[in-house]
């Protein structure tokens, strides 16, 4: 890059029970994954690396959190199947979604 820019690089992953949670693979992986985290909660590891592409400056961090869930209804469940998204980010879901508010 020419410019001066803050390249901005984010990622995360669940671990479950002393297991990763990447994104479920099928639908059988996400019903697994949505029923456990009633027995056992949701550990979200979120790193961050924040780079000045002039300077190369670097800053970075790691948040980890941990995310206690109500049984999740088969309903619900398989509306997330069906809607797709849960396919998209670690474990299987999406905290920001305001239909996990009453499992949470």
């Amino acid at each position: 890059m020419k410019e001066s820019s803050l390249l901005i690089i984010s990622d995360r992953v669940v671990v479950w029970n002393g297991a990763i949670r990447e994104k479920p693979a099928n639908e059988t992986e996400a019903r697994e994954f949505l029923r456990g985290y009633a027995v056992h909660p949701a550990e979200t590891v979120s790193a961050v690396v924040v780079t000045d592409t002039r300077t190369n400056e670097r800053c970075e961090g790691i948040d980890h959190a941990k995310v206690w869930f109500y049984p999740i209804p088969d309903t619900l469940t398989e509306e997330l199947i069906k809607e797709g998204r849960i396919f998209t980010t670690a474990g299987g879901f999406l905290i920001e979604d305001p239909k996990f508010k009453p499992c949470i």
